[in-house]
């Protein structure tokens, strides 16, 4: 998109009379008509213009008088109809009558021939300014421009400045109060003047920290409002003085946002819920004011004091929930099943709790339910209640009528309900009687009491039916009495020394097995050889009491007699609180016979086995005690015999000596071996025993790999697995068991197919081998494990080698494109097919199509690269001469590697961003131009646009400085000055008007010049001795010279002929940097571009405020200026899009401080500024950019194309990092380059293809390499 400049010219008016004479048309011609003369008549030389200097903006003014006059200044009419033109005259109007309705177009009178030889006109300014009124016309001579102040008229409106936007609860200002004219003027306050602020929720204050009221005669105050709303501030005079009254008011629109959130807060709550009920509640963020306010990252916020579900089914339980970036409310539901008044909490990190308290009320009554103890006593009466509620089991009473409730008896065992505790504990065999059913009544109690009374110590249930509701079943637990009696149980008739259990039991009155209380001692008694024990083969010592513990109800106690007979046994409670209990037997006789050996059918191989027993006994396989002592010998495989079960004192050569008087032995036994075993045992007179016992495997302990314990990448490889126990036996698992092995390369599979890292292999129970097959594409040590913790691998790793070598990979540097005579890092790669890496080493050699390569070992490219490879090699590429798709390769092997593409530039040390074109000046001293060519201003002797750059003709070397203007480019060659591009106004200085398509000379700038810079259509140079010459337009005086005529050839700027560090030249202003540090400039200043406090325009250079010493960089764009100032930056004039970087977008003409953050923060560590038409750039020390201002061509470059930008942005890369390592930016119209690496990046408009991407291709909102650099 284009901008087009407009300059009105004087044009003549063509008659078609014949006849000699006559002027030719052209630029700034004024042509008459012809018509024949008298040899004494003589037309007038000159032409005055008088009338009032002092008017009122939008009054109709006049007359001013046009007076044409001989050469000594009488007043002489013309000879031929002649056209007068006036000239610079933009804001105003021209009229023919007093009245101003009549309007003069084309800012053209024509004085008639013969005629008078003055005009009367009139006109209308509306802008508050001073102007001059000047007019020309062919062969007139204007005597002096008339100049003309213009005051602003009677107030008519107010006018508030400050920022439209505040935070809520923040006192927010300055804000201006102002008057304006019908014309939009300022006006000044001619009188006392009160005014009056009005807003519904806002207050005002004098001071920045809001604590002083603010005062009806103050014009700036400052705003505070806890409301986040949009609101509007009324204002208004409240002046009795009658010229206020006619001062319409204001209302001044302001949106008051929320802060940030920072409480949470349930809105929208119930007063009470039905239990079993979904509720909805509303969950809101909100400010320190109670401002709804979006959260601006996910909050996670916890939920408390309630049961929470995420949905409106109440379905799934929740205890969190996110409130989502962007977001201020989120629902969540809560349902509660049980009535009573509950507080709910949402809590968040960094945000204050949200507390609410509910009451959950019942639902309707819908069941009976008995209430009550789980558990009584057999015997006991017992009250219960049968309550009526709701579902979820909260009191309630019946609604209406009466609910009975009918029991059931056969689910209350031996149990009988009653109506009383006296009917109960007269119970039925007392006369009382039973209670069937209960009722519960409309407006009685929500229970009714009923007794129950069970005399068997059993579980009962509690149930009833009722018709319209549900009654749940009540399990009751009767528990036995205290106990009072033993019962003592065993055999009758038994033999002489062998060992009986006995049972000891206690029971309460009603015959129910009853537990005891507490411990009580229990007396045995029989005869004087009878003896009892409290193990199950009478082996413990005997005793003549047991101690019946606490909490049961049976006890067992064993007994063996050594003598025939009858024998009467009793036990009795020591104590006397149990009645006794008794019982007579019968011993029968026995004696030793045989000798038994009993042992477990099986064994762990390495464990400890047993018990095994000896033991000798009668004819009827009793315990018979020896009558002297034994010995009798053990054996059996590679069994092992020992005298304790931890297998620590073996037996002697399997001999085991029984004593006198017992008739057991216990031993054990081990085998390491995993074998079947006959245990057998011997003696002379008792006959002998033997038992086949089975010695099985441990558990498995590891797994051995059986195969190669080196192979090859690619290759599969069979092995066989074996499991063993700890003692290398071949184990089995006692059931299908899955191992998981794991390789750190490579995979497992059981057919060469499907391989897999982490494979479960599956031993059934009957296996203990199995085939497995590995395969690695990837050298290197394979590293085996098993996941199953208890199994160890044998091998722990194999070793997988690469294969034969295969390709060749070559890796060269991105980007592909660097600067010619840089020592580039390259990498190559010998693999096999897999990719691994060869480790033998092999010949390597390089070639590249580009003229003047050559390839190093180092980085400085000073040594020859290695001619050998192994694995991979690291090498350096440089390149001497410029080469586009230059081809590398490297070949080992006979192997061919892959071809890298590179592009060997020369690289650009400086770039200039003009209206839609750019330039950059190379290393070698040339220069290139792509982008907009509608005057010739890419320098290439065409006017084609073109978005590759093209070489500048006659700019092939020593070039030292370039600038870019609006449609004209300039460059220092050598010292002199040569521009080419438009010329309209004479910006390339060489004397004519005349567009130049290749570079021209600068009249009189052939050496000594060391900067220059480009404005929209006027140049200015700096020459060596420090002064400052300019050329090109002046009608805003900015050339310098005190003067508003063009100039095609450069003029001496006042006042700067020596002195002067540096230049920028803006659209209609230009600025000098002091070698003191200070700053002047000159030029328009309707925005207050020249930084003097005033927005007068000035023909001569004047100081910029606050810029006495210190500023080390100035630049200058459309209307605004900026400067750096012991590293930080400060702009001033027009700040419409925020170019001024302060955070507004209120003009300024002084100086402003450029920020880095709404915290107001100075940017520092600014090296390097540079202003574009409406937007700005500063480089950074660390070497990144930030830009501010306008950008709806994404002149920001950081991903937007946001029209106001009041706050600095990074600059990002096309990739999405931040654009990094710039040595240099310039911002031109509506786009802005860097370089990098002596490579050029550009963002913004590409509509003319100035940054390089193709000829409008729209806009780039990132950093973007122009192609060839």
């Amino acid at each position: 998109m284009k901008k087009e400049l407009f300059i009105v010219l004087g044009l003549a008016i063509l008659s078609g009379c014949s006849g000699g004479g006559g002027g030719g048309g052209g630029t700034n011609a004024i042509v008459t008509s012809p018509a024949p003369q008298a040899q004494n008549e003589v037309n007038p030389t000159q032409i005055s213009i008088n009338g009032a200097q002092d008017i009122k903006a939008g009054e109709c003014s006049g007359p001013y008088t046009l007076q044409t006059l001989d050469a000594e200044g009488k007043p002489l009419a013309v000879l031929n109809d002649t056209t007068v033109i006036f000239i610079e005259a933009e804001s105003s109007t021209l009229y023919e009558d007093a009245a101003c309705d009549v309007s003069i177009t084309s800012y053209e009178v024509i004085f008639s021939k013969g005629a008078s030889s003055s005009k009367d006109i009139y006109l209308k300014h509306t802008v508050a300014e001073g102007f001059q009124l000047a007019v020309g016309a062919d062969g007139l001579t204007l005597i002096a421009p008339l100049s003309i102040n213009v005051s602003a008229n009677a107030a008519h409106t107010f006018f508030i400045s400050g920022n439209n936007q505040i935070k809520a609860g923040n006192c927010e200002g300055p804000f201006g109060v102002q008057l304006r004219d019908p014309y939009d003027n300022l006006v000044s306050v001619s009188e006392d003047m009160n005014i009056n602020l009005l807003a519904p929720n806002a207050s005002f204050y004098n001071d920045a920290s809001c604590s002083t009221a603010w005062t009806s005669s103050s014009l700036e105050f400052y705003v505070k409002d806890l409301v986040a709303e949009t609101f509007y501030i009324r204002v208004s005079a409240s002046s009795s003085a009658s010229s206020n009254e006619a001062i319409e008011p204001l209302q001044y629109s302001i949106q008051s946002l929320p802060k940030d959130a920072s409480k949470l807060e349930f809105s929208d709550l119930p007063d009470n819920i039905r239990a079993g009920s979904c509720q909805r509640l509303t969950l809101v963020s909100q400010d320190e004011n109670h401002n709804p306010s979006s959260v601006s990252r996910d909050i996670q916020i916890q939920l408390s004091g309630g049961i929470f579900y995420s949905g409106p089914g109440c379905e799934t339980k929740i205890s969190e929930v996110i409130l989502s970036e962007g977001q201020n409310t989120i629902q969540v539901y809560l349902k509660e099943l049980v009535a009573y008044g509950i507080n709910i909490h949402a809590t968040a990190s960094g945000f204050s709790d949200g507390n609410a308290t509910i009451v959950v009320v019942p639902a309707m009554t819908s069941k009976l339910s008995f209430l009550g103890e789980h558990s009584t006593t057999a015997g006991i009466c017992k009250m219960y209640q049968m309550m009526s509620s709701d579902e979820y089991g909260n009191e309630n009473p019946i609604a209406s009528g009466v609910a009975v409730a009918s029991f059931d008896m056969q689910r209350a065992g031996e149990g009988k309900f009653f109506g009383s505790e006296s009917e109960c504990n007269l119970g039925t065999e007392g006369g009382a009687k039973l209670l069937t059913s209960i009722d519960i009544i409309e407006g009685e109690s929500v229970s009714k009491n009923f007794y129950f009374r069970d005399t068997k110590a059993e579980r009962v249930s509690l149930e009833a039916t009722s018709d319209g509701f549900i009654v749940e079943s009540f399990d009751v637990l009767i528990d036995p009495a205290a106990p009072s009696w033993f019962e003592l149980s065993g055999l009758s008739n038994i033999l002489a020394g062998t060992c009986y259990p006995y049972a000891i039991k206690t029971r309460d009155r009603y015959s129910n097995l009853s537990k005891l209380s507490g411990d009580i001692s229990v007396n045995l008694t029989g005869d004087s050889n009878t003896r009892f024990y409290s193990n199950d083969n009478c082996s413990s010592d005997s005793t003549s009491s047991i101690l019946f513990p606490a909490h049961q109800d049976t006890q067992s106690v064993f007994l063996k007699d050594p003598n025939v007979g009858t024998l009467h046994i009793s036990v009795e409670d020591k104590d006397h609180r149990l009645t006794s209990a008794s019982l007579d037997l019968s011993i029968s006789p026995a004696r030793p016979q045989n000798i038994l050996l009993s042992c477990p059918s099986s064994l762990t191989a390495g464990s400890c086995g047993g018990p095994c027993q000896i033991q000798i006994v009668d004819e009827h396989g009793n315990p018979s005690p020896l009558t002297e002592t034994i010995t009798v010998t053990v054996g059996g495989g590679q069994a092992q015999f020992f005298e304790d079960d931890g297998c620590h004192t073996p037996l002697s050569t399997g001999q085991i000596e029984i004593s006198e008087g017992i008739s057991e032995k216990t031993f054990y036994v081990t085998d390491l071996r995993a074998e079947a075993l006959l245990l057998n045992i011997s003696h002379g007179n008792l006959g002998s025993d033997a038992r086949n016992v089975v010695v099985n495997p441990d558990v498995p302990s590891k797994l051995v790999f059986n195969g190669s314990s080196a192979v090859r990448a690619s290759d599969c490889n069979q092995y066989e697995l074996i499991l063993y126990d700890a003692n290398n036996n071949e184990s089995l698992f006692s059931t299908d068991q899955s191992i998981t092995l794991r390789t750190t390369r490579g995979g497992f599979s059981e057919a060469c197919t499907g391989l897999q890292s982490n494979y479960a292999i599956t031993f059934s129970a009957n296996e203990h081998r199995k085939l497995l097959y590995f395969k690695s594409n990837q050298s290197g040590e394979a590293l085996f494990s098993s996941l199953s913790n208890d199994i160890a691998l044998e091998p722990a790793s194999v070793t997988v080698n690469p294969g034969a070598p295969s390709r060749l990979e070559l890796v060269g540097p991105s980007p592909s494109s660097f600067p010619l005579n840089t020592c580039v890092k390259w990498s190559v790669s010998l693999k096999d097919a897999q990719g691994n890496l060869i480790l033998n080493s092999y010949p390597i050699q390089f070639t590249s199509t580009a003229q003047g390569s050559s390839f190093h070992s180092d980085e400085a490219c000073t040594e020859a690269v290695p001619m050998e490879i192994q694995s991979s090699l690291t090498f350096y590429f440089k390149g001497t001469q410029e080469s586009t798709n230059a081809q590398i390769q490297a070949v080992s092997n006979a192997i061919s590697s892959n071809t890298v593409s590179v592009n060997i530039i020369i690289p650009a040390t400086q770039v200039s961003a003009g209206g839609f074109h750019t330039c950059a000046l190379l290393q070698n001293g040339s220069v290139k131009c792509w982008g907009d060519n509608n005057s010739g201003q890419l320098g290439n002797n065409m006017t084609t646009d073109s978005s590759t750059p093209f070489q500048v003709l006659g700019l092939g070397s020593e070039v030292s400085a370039i600038s870019a203007g609006y449609q004209h480019a300039c460059a220092i060659q050598n010292g002199s000055v040569k521009c080419w591009g438009y010329n309209y106004s004479g910006q390339l200085g060489d004397n004519t008007t005349t567009n130049s398509s290749t570079p021209v000379q600068v009249s009189g700038l052939d050496s000594g010049v060391s900067a220059i810079s480009a404005g929209s259509h006027h140049t200015c140079a700096l020459l060596q001795n420090g002064s400052v010459k300019c050329w090109g337009i002046n009608n805003n005086g900015q050339l310098g010279d005190n003067t508003t005529t063009n100039s095609s050839t450069p003029v001496q700027v006042s006042g700067l002929d020596s002195g002067v560090s540096a230049i920028s030249a803006g659209s209609h202003h230009a600025c000098a940097l002091l070698q003191n540090g200070s700053v002047k400039c000159w030029g328009r200043n309707n925005q207050g571009q020249l930084g003097d406090n005033t927005t007068n325009m000035s023909q001569t250079p004047i100081s910029v405020v606050g810029f006495d010493s210190g500023v080390s960089a100035i630049s200058e764009g459309g209307n605004h200026t900026c400067a750096i100032q012991n590293g930080s930056v400060k702009c001033w004039g027009s700040n419409s899009y925020g170019q001024l970087g302060n955070n507004t977008i209120a003009n300024s003409s002084t100086p402003v401080q450029v920020v880095s953050n709404s915290s107001f923060s100075p940017l520092i560590n600014v090296s390097a500024i540079s202003v574009g038409e409406n937007h700005t750039c500063a480089m950074l020390q660390n070497g990144f950019v930030k830009c501010w201002g306008q950008g709806n061509f994404a002149q920001m470059g950081n991903g937007s194309s946001n029209e106001i930008n009041r706050l600095p942005v990074t600059v990002i890369e096309s990739t999405g990092g931040i654009l990094a390592n710039i040595s240099a930016i310039e911002a031109g119209g509506t786009h802005t380059c860097a370089i990098q690496n002596g490579s050029v990046k550009c963002w913004g408009s590409n509509y003319d293809g100035q940054l390089g991407r193709g000829a409008g291709i729209g806009i780039f909102n990132t950093a973007q390499r122009v192609v060839g650099f």
